[in-house]
């Protein structure tokens, strides 16, 4: 089964390649300004501890728009989901629906978690580890969230 787009996944995808899009942009016009040797690791307290070439950040963004293409990628093909419960006629259309607004909710979390570090070297600031944590924790949140879901609602 096919899940169209509906207008709320075009927003969604839309969020996601302007967040990608936006950081491409950031590094591309700061390019020139960085120094050849930037940040590549941060301490806990958003202290660099960990240094390398500037190169590093298009690596970043090649990671980037690998996961966001993939997540796509993956969306077509709802039947190799593992999921909480049995797909049947009367859940189907339900319980991929939710999944793949997850999916798309999390793309983008998933592209903050690089786009923060990566607009952080562009501008030279630190970049505190309790925001990585905040992120990762909204991830699991709504990971468990979303499971939960669809185990309490999309039995059929």
């Amino acid at each position: 089964m096919r899940i169209a787009n509906n207008t709320v996944d075009w927003i969604l995808k839309a969020v996601a390649f302007l967040c990608c899009a936006a950081t491409a942009v950031i590094v591309a016009v700061r390019w020139n300004k960085l120094p050849d040797k930037i940040p590549t690791h941060f301490e806990l307290n958003g202290e660099p501890n960990g240094f390398g070439g500037k190169k590093m950040l298009i690596v970043l963004l090649v990671v980037m728009v690998a996961i966001t293409g993939l997540m796509y990628l993956s969306e077509m093909f709802p039947k190799m989901w593992n999921l909480p419960v049995k797909i049947t006629d009367s859940n189907r259309e339900f319980v991929y629906r939710t999944v793949k607004y997850f999916m798309e909710v999390e793309t983008i979390i998933m592209i903050t978690l690089l786009a923060g570090p990566i607009i952080a070297i562009v501008f030279s600031k630190t970049y505190p580890g309790w925001i990585i944590f905040l992120q990762l924790g909204v991830f699991t949140v709504a990971f468990v969230a979303m499971m939960a879901f669809i185990a309490i609602r999309g039995r059929a």
